[in-house]
């Protein structure tokens, strides 16, 4: 999105991989539903970061893996939530959901890991990947 508040989010994680930021106004606040789709279509699975707002996010996601707000708890897209969506088998999308920061959580030092858990929910069987992730943002396999 071009709004500045957008832009500082995804400006550190660009950096941290040695990748440019791109503008595009499709996801900018109060854009279509359908240019936010063109948007994603256009990166033809390609890893990217969006920064988009909250009048867009929650379509989004339920148009790309519907059900999954309510897979979620009804949780939805506070701020400051993050929603990864990976191309899986068959052209389905998968969708993980992470939410906000604690208000008033200590910034984690560098030495600082998390666990987390990504579970991939198919028809008849389900896949889980654990990893620790640095403040960094590396991926330590378990």
């Amino acid at each position: 999105s071009p709004a500045l508040r957008c832009r500082q989010t995804a400006e550190p994680i660009a950096a941290r991989f040695g990748l440019s930021v791109e503008i595009d106004p499709r996801i900018a606040e109060g854009a279509s539903l359908g240019g936010a789709q063109s948007l994603v279509r256009s990166l033809n699975g390609s890893p990217a970061v969006l920064s988009c707002h909250g009048d867009l996010i929650p379509a989004l996601v339920e148009k790309l893996v519907p059900g999954a707000l309510e897979l979620e708890g009804g949780a939805g897209c506070p701020k400051g939530s993050t929603w990864l969506l990976q191309d899986g088998a068959s052209g389905r999308v998968r969708a993980s959901y992470l939410p906000p920061p604690r208000a008033g959580a200590a910034t984690p030092d560098l030495d600082t890991k998390q666990r987390i858990a990504i579970v991939d929910l198919g028809s008849t069987s389900f896949t889980m990947l654990v990893a620790d992730v640095t403040a960094e943002a590396d991926l330590i396999m378990l």
